[in-house]
């Protein structure tokens, strides 16, 4: 059995500043599935996006959709560097994957970052660390966590 690896898909709206959790890629092993966030419990899910004039991404122009796919989704494969690109191995070794890593690993590595582009990928869980993403601020913040019986507030 496969772990399900998930990313969320965030959008920078640039006339307000605000970030919106727009979406859900995911990856079972076998198939990669991508859904807008409608079922979000955020308050800033594709709904409020829209709502603040956002149009979806040109890639899946189906919001009501679930996209699957044996592949990653091109909108999202070109996010990632290219393995002939010189110097390959260093930048996994800078991102602290190995080249066992897959494609979700490295988009989660490097947040799927592109110049002048709105979208970022972004994760919530990491090893003893809650890691949440500000919608906000725009930043990546971690709280360690401590069981219940720790906590002395």
């Amino acid at each position: 059995m496969n772990k399900i690896k998930s990313l969320l898909l965030v959008w920078k709206n640039h006339k307000n500043d605000l970030y919106y959790h727009i979406g859900t890629l995911s990856f079972n092993g076998e198939v990669y599935t991508f859904e807008y966030s409608f079922n979000s419990d955020s308050t800033r899910n594709v709904k409020a996006a829209i709502d603040n004039g956002y149009t979806g991404h040109p890639a899946f122009p189906s919001l009501d959709k679930v996209y699957t796919s044996d592949h990653l989704f091109e909108a999202f494969n070109r996010r990632i560097p290219d393995q002939s690109r010189i110097g390959y191995e260093n930048l996994l070794s800078d991102l602290n994957l190995t080249n066992e890593a897959d494609r979700m690993d490295i988009l989660k590595a490097t947040r799927g970052a592109l110049a002048n582009d709105p979208y970022t990928l972004i994760t919530f869980f990491i090893r003893n660390q809650l890691r949440y993403f500000d919608l906000n601020t725009g930043k990546t913040e971690s709280k360690m966590l401590c069981p219940s019986f720790m906590d002395s507030s």
